[in-house]
């Protein structure tokens, strides 16, 4: 049994190894950081114009989606390939399953009707009527009928030999044992294209399958001068179901949008089903009606236009530099085993860099990092880097982001314990001008944020660095001497040993504040002359603010003798509500005396209220004339 197993094995290699041979040779790779590769192999036309490719059934969904033809002569008519599961739909349409094959008797059994010969004898044809089992004897009779109609049975032994007479059965089971002969490679599918207008006899065939994600590695070397050597460094692994033979490859580094979709996947639509009650009532329509709707279906299809026919899918096209992506040749060609990795360089230049302490919010010390300025020419991908000193010694490792060419980026690698730090931020508001529109008083404001940082350097000195983000509505304050990043601003300073780098940095924001100017608010007005330095603008807004202040000062009046005048209601209520219950005449002189009091007190209030709103008109006014000289 262990024998079967390897030998069974080792065939079902030696057809995937055929099979890809069939394929035609590899010539080019591009593998795309967003986990796909474009695979561009040389492929034979045959005499009668098919190319044929085989692939794993893993892949089939992906050349589905992708595949194309490279040829200036040629133009695709369509492509064809066995079903998801073949052996299955075959042995469907055959009296007999795959594991009937397994049994002499069983076949023969499955053939009922079948025309046959047995032990060579041409001149004798038996028709099969079954098989009939033995299972003490271990052995089977045929159950056949003879010429002369009659029933016969024969013993089924080793050397017994049967013949199938009709051509038809017989290729049903030949069709039967190629499925499984070719099911020990079931694993790959043979993808045929069809050609016309060609008499090439090879083209370029491409399609983007699936694929490990290429890795890149850095290693850094500083140099003196603000130098420094960069190599970039690219590991990849062979995937793809063979080997790769003086292959060249090409890698990408975009983000790509890469989608899949079950193509070779069966896909069936759910109909509704109607009862037969409703076929009968579609019968009982007049027919005159039925026949006039299929015949202005009939004149409907037999006006409409011819289906346009497609354009020629070879239609190549010249790659531009993208801006989604960077592409990095790989000199030379490459051999690699299906399964190993590989691993090359794509960038081996000089750039600008140097150490740095730069700041970090999150601890007591500045990080250790690198400014990097990337001269390279090309986007470089995110990856891992080795630093290593001046000496060549190893410094540390960091984790080195996208990078545009020409661009320049910090990057990590440690902790500063040599310098300290420190950060203050504080806000402020300044007034630069209030005016009056449509009855509202408008100030006009920008709103400052100052950041300081402070670095102080041990025994050794540094180059100093802050990266800092805009707050969000703000912008660096003009000038100012700062670099300006995608990501925010970066500060720059050189500190001597023992001494404190302070860098500061300002932003603003222009914002508009309003307010009613019949009502306004004195807190609000309060801010705005603390925070403007026009001393006009300032005399105004006092002048604004004390009336603003008299005038709530009347209004708090008015409505502190409404309310007792309120309460003096209330209270009269209740003592007529008591004079109306009692007869005690003492208690009556009691509460009249009370009710007289209450009247006198009314009277009073009645003169302060007139006063009060009098002199809440005349202040309005006085409020007016202050907001009207702005």
């Amino acid at each position: 049994m262990l024998r079967r197993t390897i030998t069974a094995t080792f065939v079902s290699f030696l057809l995937a190894s055929a099979a890809y041979a069939a394929s035609g040779p590899i010539t080019s790779i591009k593998i795309s950081s967003g986990g796909v590769a474009e695979i561009v192999r040389t492929a034979a036309v045959d005499e009668s114009g098919t190319v044929e490719i085989d692939v794993p059934i893993e892949q089939v969904d992906d050349l589905l989606k992708s595949l194309a033809v490279f040829s200036s002569k040629a133009a695709v008519q369509d492509l064809s390939l066995a079903g998801p599961q073949p052996i299955e739909e075959t042995f469907a349409r055959l009296p007999f399953s795959p594991e009937d094959l397994n049994s002499f008797s069983r076949i023969i059994g499955a053939m009922k009707g079948s025309k046959v010969t047995l032990d060579g004898q041409a001149d004798i044809v038996f028709t099969v009527v079954g098989v009939e089992e033995h299972p003490k004897e271990g052995k089977s009779s045929l159950v056949l009928l003879t010429p002369k109609s009659e029933l016969k049975t024969v013993v089924l032994e080793t050397t017994t030999t049967v013949k199938f007479v009709e051509p038809e059965a017989q290729k049903k089971i030949d069709d039967a044992v190629a499925l499984l002969a070719a099911s020990a490679a079931d694993g790959m599918r043979t993808i045929k294209v069809r050609l016309a207008k060609t008499d090439e006899k090879d083209v370029a065939i491409s399609y983007v399958v699936a694929a490990p994600v290429w890795k890149p590695t850095y290693k850094l070397i500083v140099q003196e001068g603000g130098k420094a050597r960069l190599q970039a460094w690219a590991v990849l692994e062979n995937a793809s179901g063979e080997d790769w033979n003086d292959v060249a490859i090409t890698l990408s580094s975009g983000k790509p949008v890469t989608l899949k979709q079950r193509l070779h996947e069966r896909l069936w639509k759910n109909r509704d089903e109607i009862g037969n009650e409703s076929v009968a009532e579609v019968i009982a329509q007049p027919r005159s009606v039925t026949m006039k709707l299929a015949q202005a279906d009939i004149a409907a299809f037999a006006g409409a236009a011819p289906a346009p026919s497609m354009a020629d899918t070879i239609a190549p096209s010249t790659a531009t530099e993208e801006l989604a992506m960077a592409n990095f040749e790989i000199p030379g060609k490459f051999t690699v085993r299906n399964g190993d990795t590989l691993s090359v360089p794509i960038v081996d230049k000089e750039v600008e860099a140097g150490f740095v302490s730069l700041f970090n919010p999150d601890a007591k010390h500045p990080n250790a990092a690198l400014l990097i300025k990337n001269g390279t020419g090309n986007t470089l991908p995110s990856g891992i880097m080795t630093v290593y000193d001046l000496k060549g010694g190893y410094v540390g490792d960091a984790r080195f982001d996208d990078i545009a060419a020409g661009a320049t980026k910090t990057t990590v690698f440690g902790t500063d314990l040599k310098m300290d730090q420190m950060e203050e931020r504080q806000a402020s508001d300044t007034v630069t001008a209030v005016k009056l529109a449509d009855w509202r008083l408008e100030a006009q404001k920008i709103s400052m944020i100052t950041a300081t940082w402070k670095i102080k350097a041990g025994d050794e000195g540094r180059t100093v660095v802050v990266e800092d983000h805009v707050p969000d509505g703000y912008r660096v304050a003009p000038g100012q001497i700062v670099e300006e990043t995608t990501e925010g601003v970066r500060l720059k300073a050189a500190v001597k040993a023992g001494e404190t780098a302070s860098l500061v940095v300002k932003y603003v924001r222009e914002e508009r504040e309003e307010m009613v100017a019949a009502d306004p608010d004195e807190s609000r007005i309060a801010l705005w002359i603390s925070g403007t330095t026009d001393e006009a603008v300032k005399t105004k807004l006092q002048a604004v603010l004390d009336a603003t202040a008299a005038l709530g000062e009347a209004n708090r009046k008015l409505q502190s003798a409404d309310e007792r005048y309120g309460e003096i209601e209330r209270e009269q209520t209740r003592l007529r509500g008591n004079l109306a219950g009692v007869d005690d005449a003492t208690l009556k002189r009691r509460w009249v005396d009370r009710m007289s009091s209450l009247e006198d007190e009314l009277d009073a209030l009645a003169g302060e209220k007139q006063k009060a709103e009098a002199s809440i008109e005349l202040l309005r006014k006085k409020l007016g004339d202050r907001v009207k000289t702005f």
